[in-house]
């Protein structure tokens, strides 16, 4: 699983293993990884992608709020 960004701050590591966690991040990576099922963080965010309606309207332009 990725690592948290507190914790990055803790750890000592060299550049090269700071790099390579943050890249374990989905704001950093510049890929997918090879089963996305498998990092629970990069399945949440493909869900809420797919989630809703194809045209991203939830309401129509017809509809109406009782007041």
């Amino acid at each position: 699983m990725a690592a948290t960004f507190p914790q990055l701050l803790q750890n000592e590591k060299s550049p090269e293993e700071m790099l390579a966690e943050l890249e374990s991040l989905p704001l950093f990576m510049k890929s997918l990884p090879e089963d996305p099922s498998d990092d629970p963080v990069v399945s949440a965010l493909q869900n809420l992608a797919h989630e809703g309606t194809p045209d991203g309207a939830y309401f129509s332009a017809t509809t109406t709020f009782p007041c």
